[in-house]
């Protein structure tokens, strides 16, 4: 008799560690298997994809799919009884809902879960547990030994479209099984690590300065406006929506003192010292909400990208000297729903040169003048043309001698020439 218990305890022992195994390879990352117990049930919790979809796309009109949690549940040795396994749905919605959705983030799809069951399981109920709802699957008693994995299948509540932050924790999804011990006494039998499932929203902003007038970002003082081109993108909006209630804008600084020539739609809206290097700046911004403020970035038929940009032209302030630096700032600030404040900037830094006694006025060495296009210059520093010898010219304008019509990318030739 003793050597036949031995033997069975021997099977049981090789049977779940051969049921362990077959688990790592059936075709999910995300996992937790339990070798043998204490009282013959053991649990692990998986999911398909730890990253869930928590908006709906308009790129392929896709919504929220359900999540689908498996339970693999071993039972041991035969005989069990009192077995049943708890799942807290403890979902960890943001705690900083500027505008929340209502009910639980998750609802509990009990009627597609309990028919998927099969026969390892008595009934399924959600208890409140120390202020807690848990999700209740209580096991059929006298099980044969084997492996039976279970799937739970949870909907995404609609109200939370579109309103959930960059990679937040939805679920620490866990489980623990539970089962009478030799004195009909029900105690924990295994606990399943957690499972984190986060939201696929990605952190999609970005700004761009870049050079117009001036694209080495070198400035003389006699050389007036600066243009510069500033862009702004939100891309992929629909993942996380701008809380139209709170204050977001699109904006530039520049160093006080500049004149602003022209940027469509930006006003100055304040004046600031930068902290890191005490100098003052002037900003101008325009507001924006999830309907206004921007154009349309429809590339291929995508939509969903919110875009503007503009030409900003300015005056630095006067005073400067050759060797002199100084920073203009683009950025985009969103209040978005639920995720907060979210910033990006990038800064261009000019430094201020002699000035030349000439230079190409539109800032290549290869010009092309065609029809409709206007003319390419070269611009004499002196103001005068007497002391140059400039290749295919056809007129001259005071400081300026216009190049006539080049073909295309024909070096523009200007060398100096003795009097």
């Amino acid at each position: 008799m003793k050597g036949k218990k031995q033997l069975k305890k021997i099977t049981s022992l090789l049977l779940s560690l051969v049921l362990s195994i077959s688990m790592i390879f059936n075709g999910f990352d995300n996992f937790n298997v339990y070798a043998a117990s204490n009282y013959g049930v053991a649990v692990g919790v998986r999911v398909p994809t730890t990253s869930f979809q928590t908006f709906t796309n308009p790129r392929d009109n896709s919504t929220p799919s359900e999540l689908a949690v498996y339970l693999d549940v071993t039972i041991e040795k035969e005989g069990v009884t009192g077995g049943y396994v708890d799942i807290p749905l403890n979902y960890q919605t943001p705690s900083s809902y500027s505008n929340p959705g209502t009910g639980d983030f998750f609802i509990y799809n009990q009627t597609k879960t309990e028919s998927s069951f099969g026969s390892y399981v008595d009934s399924s109920s959600i208890e409140n547990i120390d202020g807690v709802d848990v999700l209740r699957i209580k096991l059929k008693d006298n099980l044969m030994q084997g492996n039976q994995t279970l799937v739970l299948y949870f909907d995404f509540n609609s109200d939370y479209d579109s309103k959930v932050a960059f990679s937040e924790v939805l679920w620490q999804v866990s489980a623990v099984a539970y089962a009478n011990d030799e004195t009909d006494t029900t105690q924990v039998s295994s606990t399943a690590t957690s499972v984190t499932v986060k939201s696929s929203v990605s952190d999609a902003l970005n700004a761009f300065a870049g050079g117009v007038s001036h694209p080495t970002h070198q400035w003389a003082t006699t050389d007036g406006n600066i243009t510069e081109s500033l862009s702004w993108w939100y891309e992929r909006s629909y993942e996380n929506l701008i809380d139209d209630s709170d204050n977001s804008y699109l904006y530039f600084d520049l160093p006080t003192g500049s004149t602003f020539v022209s940027g469509a739609y930006f006003a100055k809206t304040s004046t600031y010292i930068d902290t890191s290097s005490g100098v003052s700046y002037d900003r101008y911004t325009r507001s924006v909400t999830n309907t206004s403020g921007w154009g349309s970035l429809n590339s291929g038929g995508i939509t969903g990208n919110k875009f503007n940009s503009i030409s900003l032209v300015f005056t630095p302030p006067t005073g400067y000297v050759s060797g002199d630096t100084f920073t203009i700032k683009s950025g985009i600030s969103l209040d978005l729903i639920n995720a907060g404040t979210v910033t990006k900037e990038v800064s261009s830094t000019f430094t201020v040169i002699e000035e030349k006694e000439w230079d190409f006025y539109s800032g290549e060495t290869s010009l092309y003048q065609g029809t409709g296009n206007g003319s390419a210059y070269v611009k004499a520093g002196d103001g005068t043309i007497d002391n140059y010898a400039i290749d295919l010219t056809t007129g001259a304008n005071n400081a300026y001698v216009q190049l006539g019509w080049i073909t295309w990318n024909v070096p523009c030739h200007l060398e100096t020439k003795e009097k």
